[in-house]
């Protein structure tokens, strides 16, 4: 799906975030293959500078991407001057998590999903001290990720809870990110949908199947494995030469 920005007849604005996040370098790239969707820094900035004082909603399906670019997008929405409410609209995984949490007000329908994990890296070349200098910058993410977490957590939540739920990659459901978190569950039902086939080691049975589902080709489809495929390799390439801290 196709990020929407829809400004409201109340004069309130609403922010859909669906999709993976990725660095304005990415987001070029994929311009160039003709893919739409995901999340990048410009697009969000964008957004934001219109009606900087209106209440924004800012709803977000997504496992994530981009660290640099997630940490990017929470700092601006936390420095939006008009009040923002996060919504969870199926699940919101790995950096994802992140950008939700610095909404001012959090929101999660009682059938979705939040996700916490250590960072990890594409290293595509490097020597040994290089890959301990990649491990240092990861450790020092995570910090600095673990502390938007603590900003947000239920009274009597400790840092070492939060540390040992990222150590593991925890999956909370709405009920239980409720008591880890200030965020107020909703008895509405979201209408979940997939925002990419990425999975991860704990992933819940029930996001999988939904991602298997609605990533199967429609009957009517037609599938043309080769396309785009010049245009896909030397992105795939470009990505792993760059070596970017990614998910």
């Amino acid at each position: 799906m196709k990020n929407k920005y829809i400004n409201k007849a109340d004069g309130t604005k609403e922010l859909y975030l669906y999709g993976d996040v990725l660095s304005d370098w990415e987001a070029e790239w994929q311009d160039v293959c003709g893919v739409t969707g995901g999340v990048s820094t410009k697009t969000v900035r964008e957004v934001l500078q219109d009606s900087p004082d209106a209440e924004l909603t800012i709803h977000i399906n997504s496992d994530g991407g981009d660290v640099s670019a997630g940490i990017a997008i929470a700092n601006l929405i936390r420095s939006r001057a008009g009040k923002t409410v996060g919504v969870v609209d199926g699940w919101a995984a790995s950096i994802a998590s992140v950008i939700f949490m610095a909404c001012d007000e959090l929101h999660m329908p009682e059938n979705t999903f939040l996700m916490v994990h250590k960072p990890s890296a594409y290293v595509g070349y490097g020597d040994a001290a290089d890959l301990r200098a990649y491990a240092d910058t990861l450790d020092a993410m995570q910090e600095g990720i673990e502390k938007n977490y603590q900003a947000r957590a239920a009274e009597g939540v400790t840092a070492d809870d939060i540390h040992q739920d990222v150590e593991a990659e925890t999956w909370y459901t709405a009920e239980e990110a409720a008591k880890k978190y200030t965020i107020s569950v909703d008895p509405l039902q979201a209408q979940m949908v997939a925002c990419s086939t990425r999975n991860f080691a704990h992933m819940p049975l029930t996001v999988k199947a939904l991602k298997a589902e609605l990533a199967a080709p429609k009957k009517e489809e037609k599938v043309n494995p080769v396309q785009h495929f010049d245009k896909e390799k030397a992105y795939i390439s470009a990505v792993l030469k760059k070596g970017e801290l990614l998910r």
